[in-house]
């Protein structure tokens, strides 16, 4: 090769390395190690902002005695026959916990897994570029099926693409399939509603807007692999997700060395708020959660608490190191012991308290699989005790656990029987979108996500991914955007002012019981 060619290529990529190595050192800092000079930032602070105290107040008055019932949309069954896998990006994904493989779709494609026959030829027709063909049977099928949001995106991106109009792209990496398809399918529909509501009102700037989706499963290396797909994909000008704390932080560094905005809607983990100039996050923190949670906690009276953790899962992890920290200041004496993904702890907990009287509540940090399975161990081992758990147990699928749950308190920022914000307007029109369905926190978050960026498109002075995130900077507690339960303003630290809602399970309902300021 030619020196003068050579020498070029050589320096970029020394410079290349170098950059991403301070990269790494600055994207993603732990919990009490400093951050280095460099790498302090309006979006990267030299210390955490002061958590403000912690306020618990009584649920205002409901304005009907009708409370609407808790539905949930099943997650459509696989098909009987061999899925269609769209076009792997060159980075190959990465299987992992022994679900289906994922296909990270090419950067025009919707992601293809696990579709029953009629939802596959959709998706093969608009992959196809064959957007008549797609726009027609995605009708047909979303007749009968108006909760399918996936397949309400993919009619929406053909209608666009059969017009021809220049149109504005967004990216959402989610689970699609595996073991956490039901939160992929909450937020599908929080992204679709905010984006049908802006495309029938005209657009941004007259401009619609098409949603790219990819399946990262709630998979670390998938949600990296997403990343650098987005990443590559020029046309899209900011993502939603990663959705866990996991593959948000895993992710956050590829996000930021690419210089795309990501938001996640329900992520938490604390790290994220020093991830970069980048990353923003929706929900409040662990460490919020943990001190709401301790309080909670101390004003039932409960002072011997096992804690259980899975030290490999971030949410998990950050949750529980946040209550411990909130509850041993209020003088609750705390035991934690680990978890592994899908397995019950050892030892069981309550017998580490060998002097009387033995635990009288337990505090389970993980999802809903987690509370559900752990919850039903303590049951049988015979003992019955208050639960307690964070913003990720919350959804109509910790009900399936039955009795073992019954009294359990969990925090989140959305539930559809709460009375606040706009809570009450945005329940009654997803209802109507979804035929009659109702909404969880998670499809507010991501609703209230989507508003977000587009209102950010809407602000920004050039419409590129720079003008995205200079757009966003101007969120502030004086400019703030639309939310249901609070208005969207970030500070350095994340989203500021959004309550927590205090959730129980009463009788094999969610009920919410007030808020946490």
């Amino acid at each position: 090769m030619n020196l003068r060619v050579l020498v070029p290529i050589i320096v970029i990529a020394i410079a290349a390395y170098f950059g991403w190595q301070q990269h790494q050192a600055c994207a993603i800092q732990l919990p009490g190690v400093p951050i280095p000079a460099t790498c302090q930032s309006a979006r990267n602070p030299p210390a955490p902002p002061t958590t403000p105290p912690v306020v618990v107040t009584p649920p205002p008055p409901s304005p009907s005695s009708v409370t609407p019932p808790p539905v949930t949309v099943p997650p459509t069954p696989p098909a009987a026959t061999p899925p269609v896998i769209a076009s792997p990006p060159a980075t190959p994904p990465v299987s992992s916990g022994g679900y289906p493989e994922a296909s990270l779709s090419a950067p025009e494609v919707i992601v293809s897994v696990n579709l029953r026959p009629e939802r596959a030829a959709i998706v093969k027709a608009y992959e196809a570029k064959n957007y008549a063909d797609a726009l027609g049977l995605a009708g047909t099928w979303l007749n009968s099926r108006p909760t399918d949001a996936l397949m309400s995106l993919v009619k929406n991106n053909a209608e666009q693409k059969l017009v021809g109009g220049a149109v504005l792209t967004i990216g959402l990496s989610l689970p699609t399939s595996g073991k956490n398809v039901q939160t992929g399918e909450a937020i599908l529909q929080g992204v679709n509603m905010a984006i049908a509501e802006a495309n029938s009102s005209g657009g941004i700037k007259g401009r619609k807007v098409i949603v790219n989706v990819l399946n990262d499963q709630n998979d670390r290396t998938l949600a990296v692999t997403a990343a650098s797909s987005f990443i590559a994909d020029k046309d899209v000008l900011a993502v939603i997700g990663p959705q866990n704390s996991s593959s948000a932080v895993a992710a956050a560094s590829i996000y930021n060395l690419g210089k795309l905005i990501h938001i996640s809607p329900v992520a938490t983990d604390d790290r994220l708020a020093q991830a970069g100039a980048y990353t923003y996050r929706l929900f409040p923190p662990s460490s919020v959660q943990g001190k709401a949670l301790a309080k909670l906690v101390q004003k039932d009276g409960r002072v011997r608490v096992p804690l259980y953790y899975n030290p490999d899962d971030a949410f998990s992890k950050s949750l529980a190191d946040a209550f411990e920290t909130a509850a041993m200041a209020l003088s609750i004496s705390v035991v934690k012991f680990e978890f592994k993904s899908g397995a019950i702890p050892e030892p069981a907990g309550f017998d580490v308290f060998t002097d009387s009287p033995e635990p009288d509540a337990a505090f389970i940090s993980g999802d809903y699989n987690d509370v559900s399975r752990i919850a039903q161990a303590i049951q049988a081992q015979g003992h019955k005790v208050p639960l307690y758990a964070g913003s990720a147990a919350y959804g109509q699928e910790i009900l399936k656990a039955g009795a073992s749950v019954d009294g359990l308190t969990m925090v989140s920022v959305f539930h559809n029987t709460a009375n606040f914000g706009d809570i009450p307007s945005f329940v009654r029109a997803f209802q109507k979108r979804y035929g009659g369905g109702t909404p969880n926190a998670r499809a507010m978050q991501a609703y209230d996500t989507t508003r977000t960026l587009l209102e950010a498109l809407r602000r920004a002075t050039t419409t590129t991914r720079e003008g995205v995130r200079a757009a966003l900077e101007t969120f502030t507690t004086a400019k703030p955007g639309p939310g249901v339960t609070s208005k969207v303003a970030f500070n350095s630290g994340g989203i500021v002012g959004r309550p927590l809602v205090i959730i129980k399970v009463e009788s094999g309902k969610l009920e919410a019981k007030g808020t946490v300021q």
